[in-house]
């Protein structure tokens, strides 16, 4: 039986102290990643942004704002997720939102599907009856696809 203290369980000062960790290493990440761009004029992530439509940006900004990181960021960190760009350890919410941003302007850009590290950015061209495209970002944990053995 865990033992109490003032009401909180071990396990439960454990799960807390992970968790400030976590946020802790969060904030320092985004301090290292700010004070590597000071002064710079252009961020490398938006190079190639600038070649996309202004209906395309304002997607992926859309989708940058309501994508929910801390969640996938939870779920990484529960799984275990490493990132082999992140000197293999989970990856910060800033990292996956930059991931995914450069995910979502590749795939943009190029007019096709993009995937990596769990993240999925999708681009599919409109149609006559809806010119404008689809422009979407996943988290997978897992997916199979049966294939025929003809």
């Amino acid at each position: 039986m865990a033992a109490i203290i003032q009401g909180i369980s071990l396990d439960d000062l454990e799960r807390r102290l992970e968790t400030a960790e976590s946020t802790i290493g969060d904030l320092k990440e985004a301090i290292k990643a700010f004070r590597h761009n000071e002064g710079t004029t252009k961020n490398p992530i938006h190079a190639k942004e600038s070649d996309l439509t202004r209906t395309e940006r304002e997607k992926i900004a859309d989708i940058l704002r309501d994508f929910d990181f801390k969640k996938v960021h939870d779920v990484m960190h529960f799984l275990d997720w490493k990132w082999m760009s992140t000197k293999n350890r989970v990856p910060s919410v800033d990292e996956i939102r930059s991931e995914a941003h450069r995910l979502l302007v590749d795939a943009a850009n190029e007019k096709t599907c993009i995937a990596t590290g769990g993240l999925r950015a999708v681009y599919e061209k409109g149609d006559e009856n809806d010119p404008e495209p689809f422009i979407g970002l996943e988290f997978i944990v897992e997916d199979c696809e049966g294939f025929d053995d003809e």
